[in-house]
Parts: C-alpha cells; structure tokens; sequence
C-alpha cells in the first residue's frame, strides 16, 4: 500500500498530490562513477497541476549515518536533472526525500549551508524524517483501527516506542486480523518479527505471535497448495492440447479438473506427455 505508507511518512502532504506508481529506483552515473541506486523512488501527480509532477526518493536506515542526508539529497538532485515525466518529456520532476531510522535518536532533517556575508544565498534541503523509535506505538494502532493510517503501517509497530508490551500485542493481533488475505496477513506477521530484533522485543513478539502465526500460516498453505493443484490442472491441459493438436474435449476438461490429488494429477501429467491422442490419454488415466 505505497499510498498508505507516504500518507504516514508524509502526513501534511497536499492531498490533491496522489501517488501514480514506482520507478526504477537506479541514476545513471558518469563513466567514472558507478552505480546509485535509491531504496525507492514514488512518482506523484496531481490532477489539477499536471505540468508539476512529483518524485520522493525514499531510504530506510537501519541505524542513522553521518551523511545519510547528502546522500538522500544527492539522489533527489540527480534523479531531477536524469528523470523527465514520459506525460511531458520537456518538464522536470519536482522532488523531495522520505528517511526512515529503524533505530536510533531524532536526527537533523536539514542540511544548510548559507554563504557567508550573502544573506539568502546558499545550498542546501530538507527532508522528511522519522525516528521510529520516537513513533508512539500505541497511538499509531489506534490511529491504523480509525482509518488515519492504513494497515501496512503495521510491520513497523514493532520498532516503536513501546512496540512490546503485551496489551499492545494483543491489539496488534486484533488489528491485523482484520486484513481478509492471509497472506497478506502472514507478511506483517514476519516484518514485524524481523523488525523486533533490533529494539530487542522479539522474544515477546515470538512469543504472542506463536499461535496466531500457526492459523495464519495454516491458512496460506491451504491457498498455496490449491495454487499447486491449479496450475497442475492447466499444465495436463495445455501438454495435451499442444501434443493432440486441438483443444481437449469437454469430458477430458471435466475429468482433470475435478482432480485435487496431486499426486494423481502428477501421473496424469505424465500420461499427457506420452499421450498422441486424446484416447490414449483417457484409457491411461484409467489404468
């Protein structure tokens, strides 16, 4: 949910400005230099002011650097003078930057750089920054339950300030409970894990995760598993439609896909190897 994530990040941003898709996130450097690649790059655009399109370079730092924030302006810079809308090749992207520190204190947004005895002269930017340690986790689930945040916020809850106390984790479980995709689900699932060794929380996380993981991966499997039969079915279709030269007739459509073993789906794939004619395929399968 890219759109949900930069509401977050940006939570004062012009609501006219929607989010219009990813792009490749590499620069394209001098001969001498090598690649740069961002760890996201969001295109933006705003209906009513189509000749003012929008890129936000987007970095997320496991621990702060001395010189994140001219690395992250280096790639908004050069992403504008590289990067032309393909609506309007002669515009120029307007840019902006997005930081995420997993750990570590609040850290200076701006870099400036007046010059000296010039009053409004200089270089410099600034960026939008969040220490998820200072996140209130607690705040941030009730704002997810209200429909202030959307739920793909939820893999970072953990990083946050008070990202283990039980309560929290039991409204955590709630919360996500209520995303109708399982897999969806099992993926904030094991985000927030992984995230949870870095404020030491993940002891209590796997441990409130542990039977809700169960059903959640119970249930993915079951999706994986009819996926499997599925394309089982399709791939006995398809070999032998291509070696019988015609489509598979409506009795041998039925019989294959009527199948959820896939053990006999397996052997009826092999027979549809060997098979020249439909006939043969179904006094194989009978054997």
């Amino acid at each position: 949910d890219a759109a949900g994530f930069f509401r977050w990040a940006l939570p004062r941003l012009d609501p006219a400005l929607a989010f219009a898709g990813w792009l490749d996130s590499r620069t394209v450097p001098p001969p001498e230099e090598t690649e740069l690649t961002c760890d996201a790059l969001a295109e933006f655009a705003n209906a009513g002011r189509l000749d003012e399109p929008w890129i936000f370079v987007a970095e997320f730092q496991t621990e702060p650097r001395h010189d994140d924030l001219e690395r992250l302006l280096e790639y908004a810079l050069r992403f504008r003078r590289e990067r032309r809308p393909p609506s309007d090749p002669r515009l120029k992207y307007l840019v902006g930057g997005v930081m995420l520190n997993l750990t570590g204190p609040v850290q200076p947004d701006a870099l400036t750089m007046p010059y000296p005895g010039m009053a409004g002269f200089g270089v410099g930017g600034r960026v939008a920054r969040l220490a998820l340690r200072e996140e209130d986790a607690a705040a941030t689930l009730t704002r997810v339950a209200a429909g202030e945040l959307g739920p793909c916020v939820l893999p970072w809850v953990s990083l946050m300030r008070g990202g283990g106390e039980s309560a929290l984790l039991d409204e955590w479980k709630r919360i996500a409970d209520l995303e109708p995709n399982p897999q969806v689900r099992l993926q904030y699932a094991t985000d927030a894990l992984v995230f949870a060794e870095l404020p030491g929380v993940k002891s209590e996380w796997k441990r409130a995760l542990e039977g809700w993981n169960v059903r959640v991966s119970q249930q993915v499997l079951e999706w994986q598993a009819e996926a499997v039969v599925k394309n089982q079915r399709a791939m006995i279709l398809r070999a032998l439609e291509s070696h019988c030269g015609s489509k598979a007739p409506a009795d041998v459509v039925s019989t294959v896909q009527s199948s959820e073993d896939t053990e006999q789906l397996s052997r009826w794939f092999d027979a549809a190897l060997a098979a020249k004619s439909y006939d043969e395929f179904r006094v194989a399968i009978k054997a």
